[in-house]
């Protein structure tokens, strides 16, 4: 479990990725940016979570576009079990979802493991939606 999160820290800091373990301290940082949330949920002995963040790890453009773009949010499902309210978790890891900065989903999640690919297309439609409802 503590390796999962030490290796989550090593990567941020090759790569100065900075992601919110606190539900509400996210909320507080998206409200100040104006930045959507980017909520991912993994467990530290799952095995699909393990490979995406080993993909992900080697895609540093997809890191920097969450990084400019999103505020990151990643709860350890198995060391954190305070679950943002509204949102359609259904206990199934790894889990992805695009947050407003009032908390509510934005954009319908993703849940199971997916290619970077398809994840960087979700990141940037949800994008794309969030700066709808701005205007």
């Amino acid at each position: 479990m503590k390796k999962f999160f030490l290796f989550l820290f090593m990567v941020s800091q090759l790569f100065s990725f900075q992601f919110y373990t606190n539900y509400d301290k996210a909320l507080i940082k998206s409200r100040e940016k104006n930045k959507p949330i980017f909520l991912m949920i993994l467990s530290s002995n799952c095995p699909h979570c393990i490979n995406f963040t080993k993909s992900l790890i080697k895609k540093y453009e997809v890191l920097n576009y969450i990084q400019s773009n999103f505020i990151t949010l990643l709860i350890d499902i198995t060391e954190n079990n305070h679950i943002p309210p509204y949102i359609d978790y259904n206990g199934f890891v790894p889990y992805f979802v695009v947050l407003l900065p009032n908390g509510y989903q934005l954009a319908p999640s993703i849940k199971g493991e997916i290619d970077i690919n398809s994840l960087y297309d979700y990141l940037y439609n949800s994008l794309i939606l969030y700066r709808k409802l701005l205007k």
